[in-house]
């Protein structure tokens, strides 16, 4: 089960889920997503690692 970060408003819950699937896939090493609406950040996530070498990813780490 992947290690996910940050908030996710309930009705995008189903965002979470995706996201989830697509780490524990083993697909991808780490992502991040914000959904802003009108001004409102509902989605900011962060999980995995963000460098191959293993770094954690934090809320203020630049995706590629």
């Amino acid at each position: 089960m992947a290690d996910i970060h940050g908030v996710c408003g309930q009705q995008f819950e189903a965002v979470r889920d995706a996201l989830e699937r697509n780490l524990d896939s083993g697909e991808e090493l780490g992502a991040s997503l914000v959904l802003d609406i009108d001004g409102d950040i509902v989605v900011d996530m962060w999980a995995a690692s963000a460098t191959r070498r293993g770094r954690s990813r934090g809320p203020r780490t630049p995706s590629p």
